[in-house]
């Protein structure tokens, strides 16, 4: 079902004359935080479940109920920065029969800085500023600091090094200024320090 920009996809199963097990979903996402899941299982043999052995983060709640025919699964929270995924099988040993339902699990978004001081002599001077993510990022100079930190560039293609331009100081005092790195509802805060001449 389309209307030129959004789409959904509605699956229909028609059980034939054989033993069968069908499945509500083949594909499940879900975000990095911990999650409980169901499937509802139907068919006419008898179903056993399977979770891969390496597979310590995802653990069945409870067994088929007779009632609903559905299962119950909890995802633990990924804790690490990538995605991960495993697939949860149902299979009917009898009769060689095995429904699968991938489940895909998001990273935990992560944004660092490795450094958060940088010290700067009054003449001014190039600071590299390595940020490390794995999402998408925005950076923001305060405003008074914009008249005296410049964005220069980003040195290579994917390694998150900014590199900012500190003019030199002509107002006499020490000087501040900040640059936040920001997605979402993650910061990082980079102090920038100058000495007066």
């Amino acid at each position: 079902i389309s209307n030129g920009t959004l789409s959904e996809t509605v699956t229909v199963y028609q059980e034939g004359s054989g033993p069968s097990i069908i499945l509500s979903k083949n594909e499940i996402s879900v975000s990095s935080e911990e999650n409980e899941i169901s499937i509802d299982v139907t068919s006419d043999v008898e179903v056993t479940v399977e979770i891969p052995a390496d597979v310590d983060w995802i653990t069945e709640v409870s067994t088929k109920s007779m009632s609903t025919n559905t299962y119950t699964f909890r995802i633990a929270a990924n804790e690490g920065h990538d995605n991960r995924s495993a697939k949860i099988r149902f299979v009917n040993q009898e009769n060689g029969l095995a429904e699968t339902v991938a489940v895909i699990q998001k990273q935990k978004d992560a944004l660092t800085v490795t450094s958060y001081r940088f010290d700067v002599p009054y003449e001014g001077e190039i600071i590299t500023i390595e940020v490390k993510a794995n999402i998408d990022f925005e950076y923001k100079i305060d405003d008074e600091a914009q008249l005296w930190i410049a964005y220069a560039e980003t040195k290579g293609l994917d390694s998150h090094e900014l590199i900012f331009n500190v003019m030199p100081n002509t107002i006499e005092t020490e000087r501040e200024g900040r640059i936040t790195f920001f997605s979402g509802e993650l910061s990082e805060t980079v102090t920038i320090y100058q000495r007066g001449p």
